[in-house]
């Protein structure tokens, strides 16, 4: 019963979003449960780091949105994990690392140390 409540949850939070990648941003990292971010999110989310979705958002722009999303929460553990657990996910993906790296270096300072 629990899982059903915080789906319809998240989908209302996610439902007020402007475009797809807000909103899988939203899904991916939302704040009420202790579960992972689901694969098919974090894969959308790659994939726009990766500008395979230039058209909702840029690569640094996603990247913005996600540094964004922990620097706002800082007070919650959960978003924060997934953030990280995001984060993590693009620096091993090959294709994308080296697009997050020059920009995560650059703002390394925003990070909340772990």
């Amino acid at each position: 019963m629990k899982g059903g409540f915080n789906k319809i949850l998240r989908n209302i939070v996610a439902g007020s979003s402007d475009t797809e990648f807000e909103k899988r941003l939203t899904k991916a990292t939302f704040q009420l449960d202790s579960k992972e971010p689901k694969e098919k999110h974090v894969i959308f989310l790659l994939e726009a780091l990766n500008g395979e979705h230039k058209e909702q958002v840029s690569p640094i722009g996603a990247l913005k949105f996600i540094l964004e999303r922990h620097i706002s929460n800082l007070d919650n553990w959960a978003i924060n994990m997934k953030v990280l657990i995001i984060i993590h996910r693009a620096l091993q993906n090959i294709r994308v690392n080296r697009k997050v790296i020059k920009d995560l270096k650059k703002n390394e300072h925003l990070l909340h140390p772990y």
